[in-house]
């Protein structure tokens, strides 16, 4: 044997041996004929002949299905020489020519996912173009009904986005709290949040659980509140990697320069 060979050559198999001199000997034969004169079982046949087929040494003649009815008939193009092929890791290794056949099914390309987009939550960040609105106008021009906003709102604000615009100039308590614009509460807008916002969630950042809360864009102190809501003190502390004490103080706004506990609340929670 050549030392090409070896490398491509499995162990000798009598039923494998069995089922390719019944096919050398018959250029056209079915499935069940091969099955009852080799003696092997279906499975075991239905490998060996899946193998050839691919490899082209054989052709089905007619209906695939059922197996039992299947018919094979000889490929003209290929010998059909003494040794019987080797079957290899998905290669079929012809011992009397030397050929080499890769049947091996092409990897598949993974498919690239265009990511989700929410189109109402986009219509509203692209008309807030004003940096003072009420709720009222901003779905208005971006045609979207006031109920189906509401549960945007939140995250928007939490983002920065929008904030309450309060009334400075409120001399007494018969002047409303909050700027009224056609008798509707009015919000200070961040426009150009707004547009970083839009062009992150466009650019696939609302696709987890974290970003579809716009979390990456919330203040550090909103992320810690928020994350207590749902988890104990220690919890929190375990996975800041500080003490319960210091989760209490940066909670209630009395951490003395939290600007590095920030960053690393922000870190852990804010999906960046």
């Amino acid at each position: 044997m050549k030392s090409d060979d070896k490398k491509h050559y499995s162990k000798p198999s009598s039923t494998k041996e069995r089922v390719w001199k019944y096919i050398r000997r018959n250029k056209l034969f079915s499935f069940i004929d091969a099955k009852i004169i080799c003696g092997v079982n279906e499975g075991t046949l239905k490998a060996i002949l899946w193998h050839l087929e691919k490899a082209q040494y054989l052709v089905i003649k007619g209906e695939k299905n059922p197996l039992i009815k299947r018919v094979y008939i000889h490929n003209r193009n290929r010998k059909f020489g003494l040794k019987s092929p080797s079957l290899v890791n998905g290669i079929v290794y012809d011992l009397n020519t030397g050929k080499e056949y890769d049947i091996k099914p092409p990897e598949k390309i993974q498919e690239i996912k265009e990511p989700f987009v929410p189109t109402l939550l986009t219509s509203l960040l692209e008309a807030m173009t004003k940096e003072l609105l009420t709720k009222e106008e901003i779905c208005l021009k971006a045609n979207v009904d006031t109920n189906l906003a509401k549960k945007h709102w939140k995250r928007l604000e939490l983002s920065g986005v929008i904030k309450e615009a309060l009334n400075t100039k409120r001399r007494t308590t018969l002047c409303t709290k909050y700027i009224r614009i056609a008798g509707k509460k009015a919000f200070h807008i961040d426009v150009e949040k707004a547009k970083i916002v839009l062009e992150n969630i466009k650019n696939g950042g609302y696709n987890t659980k974290t970003n579809s809360k716009l979390q990456q864009f919330w203040e550090p102190l909103d992320l810690l509140k928020n994350e207590l809501t749902t988890k104990s003190l220690k919890t929190v502390a375990d996975e800041l990697d500080i003490s319960k004490g210091t989760v209490s103080l940066l909670k209630n706004e009395k951490y003395p320069n939290p600007e590095k506990m920030y960053l690393k609340i922000k870190n852990k929670y804010g999906g960046i």
